[in-house]
């Protein structure tokens, strides 16, 4: 039976290196370099081959796996030696692999090891780790917190029994709303830290991207360091294996104080909910320079009359997953967009400026009722302010959307 496993490349590419740099050195220079991969009770684990005196090999690199239960049957113990130069893979070596993984930004490196007698050996890399989950386990909600996000807990779904390797952390994979909320989080870390004491979180379509902060010295670049991809549930095992995620001390019955440990009960910040508006404000300018929506709209509600305002809330990644917890998200960013499209300062559309095809600016009858020979600008027969029929709405609309309602102009009717 084949056997997968999953190596960073960057704990791989050193040892490798190491290994080919002792057999370069070496007296005896017939010794193929190589890798050897061992199966036993603590693990799996590459080390390098033995090389000359005064040129050791670097340390062994664990592969980043999960502790079986107690209850299930032990791995299989095997040995297997993997070459460098001249392990061939279709057209490319171990070595080359690895080199390619690194340029590409690949940053896992998988063995495939069949242990049977003649079996064969696969090498693949890949930008998300696969095979992330243990298979056939019972997960169980629960709130999960580790230092790398400052010690703030999340909601997360656990796997009973498993843990990681290393450090002996329990493996969680975070909804989306939470994947979210961390990513807010540890973006307002980021302000009061020193560059690369805490990792950044975006939202790549439905790929969460771990990046990490590196100053030098003028300036700080992000170093894109993992890519994780959305289960069939939807949700992101974050940090798996590298994470040390722990367990609050929260039974399975505190459901309140679940939400009282992770702040989830409302999930964003007033400050998370004004960056989603910005998001959505930024495409709402864009669809108004191409004429899709008209300057002034004044609510989110109005939106819907010419284009699917739902597909702002997606484009900003508001969480959508039809809980009552994100429902509210929703609810009050839409609220916020509201609230800054009639904000006074907005540009709104004129007689003289509008370009949008279902405004009607102009009238050809007078304020008293009397026919205009020329078209003239339209006001309003109530308050006399500047107004404008949309076509879309069948309505009248002030073009200023700050002009207060008056008896026959109202803004949500």
């Amino acid at each position: 039976m084949p056997y997968r496993m999953w190596w960073r490349t960057q704990d791989v590419l050193p040892l490798a290196e190491t290994t080919m740099a002792a057999a370069r050195r070496g007296a005896r220079r017939r010794r193929r370099p190589a890798l050897l991969l061992t199966s036993g009770p603590d693990g799996l684990s590459l080390t390098g081959s033995p090389g000359p005196a005064g040129h050791p090999t670097a340390p062994r690199a664990r592969a980043e796996t999960w502790v079986r239960p107690a209850t299930a049957p032990p791995a299989p113990e095997f040995r297997v030696v993997l070459p460098l130069p001249r392990c061939r893979i279709g057209r490319r070596s171990l070595w080359r692999l690895l080199h390619k993984a690194r340029l590409r930004r690949l940053h896992w490196i998988s063995i495939t090891v069949d242990p049977s007698r003649g079996g064969r050996v696969r090498y693949e890399a890949a930008a998300s780790r696969g095979d992330v989950l243990p298979p056939g386990a019972t997960w169980t909600p629960m709130a999960v917190t580790c230092d790398v996000v400052g010690g703030r807990a999340f909601r997360a779904l656990v796997a009973d029994g498993h843990t990681s390797i290393d450090d002996g952390a329990v493996l969680a994979r975070f909804p989306r709303y939470a994947a979210q909320l961390m990513a807010t989080h540890l973006d307002g870390l980021r302000l009061g830290d020193m560059p690369g004491e805490h990792p950044m979180l975006r939202f790549d379509a439905d790929t969460v991207v771990v990046e990490w902060e590196h100053d030098e010295f003028a300036f700080t670049r992000r170093i894109e360091c993992d890519r994780i991809n959305p289960d069939a549930n939807g949700c992101y095992a974050i940090g798996a294996y590298q994470w040390p995620w722990t367990p609050l001390p929260i039974p399975d019955s505190g459901t309140r104080r679940e939400d009282a440990a992770t702040g989830q009960t409302h999930p964003l910040p007033p400050a998370a909910v004004a960056r989603y508006a910005d998001l959505i404000l930024a495409e709402i300018d864009d669809d108004i320079a191409e004429s899709v929506v008209p300057a002034g709209v004044r609510s989110f509600a109005d939106l819907h009359r010419y284009v699917d305002a739902n597909d702002y809330l997606i484009a900003a990644g508001v969480p959508h997953d039809a809980t009552p917890t994100t429902i509210e998200v929703t609810v009050d960013v839409q609220n916020e967009v509201t609230a800054r499209l009639r904000t006074p300062d907005r540009p709104f559309c004129t007689c003289d400026t509008c370009a949008f095809p279902a405004h009607d600016h102009a009238t050809y009858t007078g304020r008293d009722g009397e026919d205009l020979d020329v078209a003239a600008p339209m006001r309003c027969h109530h308050c006399g302010q500047p107004a404008h029929y949309d076509e879309r709405l069948q309505d009248y609309r002030h073009d200023d959307p700050s002009t207060p309602d008056c008896f026959l102009i109202r803004r949500d009717t």
